[in-house]
């Protein structure tokens, strides 16, 4: 009768751990920790395998009382829980490991990273580039590290390896402001205007309100002699950046090719007062002074 408890026993504390892990699962889940769940679920497992083997036996005992058959069982059951402790073990073990290897691999990636950064701040762009492809061949997951080469590029005027990169930032993270306002500079550069302006529509919509939106929609629409769509937004950016010369040097010219020249003299006056010394505005102003 007392070993009969003991079994009793036997099932149900392992089936009690068996459901202790199986709710603690989903919790840990929800806390972000998978790594743990992922233990707690193989415990899980194993308890309620031995669960399932403590009622075999007990189904034995009472069909069969053979000792000799029952010492076998008890000699399997024995190896089958070392099996399980070993197996278990030695799985979260290289686990461990595993993680410990792509955490020494992601802050190898971060070192290479910040040390372009830091190129590219201080416009040394090949060494940026070095660095930063360094990155990418540890952890070529990370969209930064393609951005950043992407503006080396940028800066270096190689706007075809730009856009390459750029490309693949993107696509890593589509919703990166930075990336994308960047690649519809990059596709306005070489000319593939209907790309920039989708670009630009796409950095619009991620960052409302901002000036290098407008500013490059307009830019982008006045080269396309779409002017009317240029005005505006270039007005918008206009009123959002009143003192950038380039900007009010755009909405002179659409004013003096719509015949508006009075507003076209506006315009070159504050580039003259933003740019004293300009030859082009100077010579825009000369001609225009009539409508003074």
């Amino acid at each position: 009768m007392d070993k009969k408890n003991t079994l009793f026993k036997s099932v149900n504390l392992t089936g009690f751990f068996a459901l202790l892990f199986l709710f603690l699962t989903p919790i840990f889940i929800f806390i972000g920790n998978k790594y743990i769940a992922e233990i707690l679920a193989n415990f899980a497992y194993g308890f309620l395998v031995l669960s399932l083997i403590f009622n075999i036996k007990e189904q034995i005992k009472q069909r069969n009382n053979s000792k000799k058959r029952i010492k076998i069982f008890n000699v399997l059951l024995i190896l089958f829980i070392l099996f399980l402790f070993f197996f278990f073990s030695i799985r979260f073990l290289n686990e461990r490991n595993m993680i410990k290897a792509f955490e020494k691999k992601i802050t190898e990636a971060s070192t290479y990273l910040e040390k372009g950064e830091s190129f590219l701040k201080n416009q040394d762009y090949d060494n940026a580039i070095k660095e930063l492809k360094n990155a990418i061949k540890i952890d070529d997951r990370n969209f930064k590290s393609y951005y950043l080469i992407g503006r080396a590029f940028y800066k270096k005027s190689d706007y075809q390896s730009a856009k390459n990169f750029l490309l693949h930032a993107v696509g890593l993270k589509n919703n990166d402001f930075s990336s994308n306002i960047l690649l519809a500079t990059v596709f306005e550069k070489l000319g593939d205007y209907d790309n920039a302006i989708a670009k630009y529509r796409i950095a619009e919509n991620l960052r409302p309100g901002d000036f290098g939106v407008y500013y490059g929609l307009g830019r982008t629409f006045y080269k396309v002699g779409k002017i009317y769509r240029a005005l505006n937004e270039l007005l918008i950016a206009n009123e959002k950046n009143p003192g950038n010369f380039e900007v009010n040097f755009i909405l002179g010219k659409i004013y003096y090719e719509k015949g508006d020249f009075k507003d076209s003299l506006k315009y070159f006056k504050l580039c003259e007062i933003i740019n004293p010394g300009n030859k082009l505005v100077h010579d825009y102003i000369n001609y225009l002074k009539i409508y003074d």
